[in-house]
């Protein structure tokens, strides 16, 4: 039996796509005074960053095309990643940074996404187990 997903494996996915690609181009071909304010001066390691932040894009649009368990599989790492250096940015930036701030709430968004496909899970074999109960399969 195919697992349709949780639509906010889609909304997690497509907010990551959304946030990382427009700011690698912002990162390494604009360069807008802004993004020196928050990111510091075009440096090889600001390019690192964009380069990370892209893969994080182009991976998770690679999940949104896979289904059920395979979706969830790809997902999964690429969202426990994000969470634990997002969240490490909130000790070694601090708080005013507005990329901190943004990375907490992304950080929070991906966090309730993974508690919710694993309750959908869960309901899910819970509602096979009922089901198998309920019309055993013959012997054959």
């Amino acid at each position: 039996m195919q697992l349709k997903n949780h639509p906010f494996l889609y909304v997690s996915l497509t907010l990551n796509a959304l946030v990382v690609f427009p700011l690698t181009i912002l990162l390494l071909i604009v360069k807008p005074e802004r993004m020196v304010e928050v990111y510091g001066p075009d440096s090889e390691a600001r390019r690192i960053l964009a380069s990370i932040y892209f893969a994080i894009g182009v991976a998770s649009v690679a999940a949104m095309f896979r289904r059920g368990d395979n979706m969830i599989n790809m997902a999964f790492p690429i969202f426990y990643l994000q969470i634990i250096y997002k969240i490490m940015t909130a000790f070694t930036v601090g708080f005013p940074n507005p990329v901190v701030i943004s990375n907490v709430a992304i950080s929070a968004f991906h966090m309730m996404t993974m508690f919710l496909v694993v309750q959908q899970q869960k309901a899910n074999q819970e509602g096979s187990v009922e089901e198998e109960k309920e019309h055993p399969q013959e012997a054959t």
